[in-house]
């Protein structure tokens, strides 16, 4: 019965881990994109008729809150 909760416990821990990994990579991308297309000055952009709220909305508040929530689970899961 031991073994059996320690192997549930590691998969949990493995897809937890794979969860976290998943969503660091996903942050990492969307600095990328905002660094590749200049959004914190947004106006090159708009200058081209790119309507930069449309095609790239939030993409800031996210990479914040993600990476507020992954710096949370990270001192949950140490």
């Amino acid at each position: 019965m031991f073994c059996f909760r320690r192997k549930n416990a590691e998969k949990r821990q493995n897809v937890i881990s794979e969860l976290v990994l998943t969503e660091k990579e996903y942050v990492r991308d969307l600095k990328i994109t905002y660094e590749t297309f200049n959004l914190h000055n947004p106006r090159l952009l708009e200058a081209r008729g790119i309507d930069v709220k449309v095609v790239f909305g939030n993409i800031l508040e996210v990479c914040v809150k993600f990476l507020t929530a992954l710096s949370i689970s990270s001192l949950l899961l140490t």
